[in-house]
């Protein structure tokens, strides 16, 4: 709509010469990594139909910016502001942790996709969970106060191991470190004395974030070595200048 135009009328002018902004919104940002991992997967197809090597995501930024102007001092500043976004929303919004993340190689770039595919999943089964908890007691009590309280989006225990058990029904040792981080974040309800819920947003991002965490786990050994392969690489060039 009208909203959509907008905002891509401001990104455009984000990434041109002619609004020297250094401020970038959560909506601006989210649709700048969607140009660019679009921008990306075309310039390394064509990279790879030349036998050249993919660019990391830092340097497709600049590669972007610069097919945008000319200008080497908007191009540094559309930089800064960027990464000060990042830097900012990356404290709140896990999507953008992931990216923070895969900027200072620390993460692989698949992921990024594959976080995205896990938000979907996440979301849709907890709504799954409670439209159907939400119909058994409707069918049961009516209008009850606690199904207001699911409707403003707290899951009890057994909700919220429904969603375990389809986001991550194996292996059982992750599964049950899973469900130790969410017992350990679920309070008492109110006026209940043996009933503890969670609210789906916080449930949503304990998931995710362990879900981030175990890419992490299986990837250090890699990223471990790729940061060695950078220092080697940047000490053998500072060898080559002085010689």
């Amino acid at each position: 709509g009208a909203k959509a135009v907008q905002q891509n009328k401001r990104l455009g002018q984000l990434l041109s010469a002619n609004d020297l902004t250094d401020t970038m919104t959560l909506v601006e940002l989210r649709a700048f990594l969607k140009i660019l991992f679009e921008s990306k997967a075309s310039h390394d197809h064509a990279n790879g139909l030349a036998m050249l090597p993919p660019e990391t995501i830092e340097q497709h930024i600049f590669t972007l910016l610069c097919s945008k102007t000319s200008k080497e001092d908007v191009i540094k500043r559309r930089i800064a502001t960027i990464y000060t976004a990042v830097a900012e929303y990356s404290r709140s919004e896990i999507d953008i942790k992931v990216f923070s993340l895969i900027l200072k190689n620390r993460l692989d770039e698949e992921y990024y996709h594959q976080h995205l595919k896990y938000e979907n999943v996440v979301y849709d089964t907890i709504q799954s969970v409670v439209v159907a908890g939400q119909a058994e007691k409707k069918a049961a009590y009516a209008n009850t106060p606690i199904v207001e309280r699911e409707l403003n989006g707290n899951l009890t225990e057994q909700q919220t191991k429904e969603v375990v058990d389809t986001v991550l029904p194996w292996p059982p040792e992750a599964r049950s470190r899973l469900l130790k981080e969410l017992s350990s974040n679920m309070r008492r309800e109110e006026f209940e004395v043996d009933k503890y819920v969670i609210g789906y947003t916080l449930l949503a991002d304990i998931i995710l974030d362990f879900f981030l965490d175990e890419r992490q786990d299986t990837i250090s050994g890699f990223v471990q070595q790729y940061a060695l392969c950078l220092l080697y690489t940047s000490d053998a060039a500072d060898e080559e200048d002085s010689v």
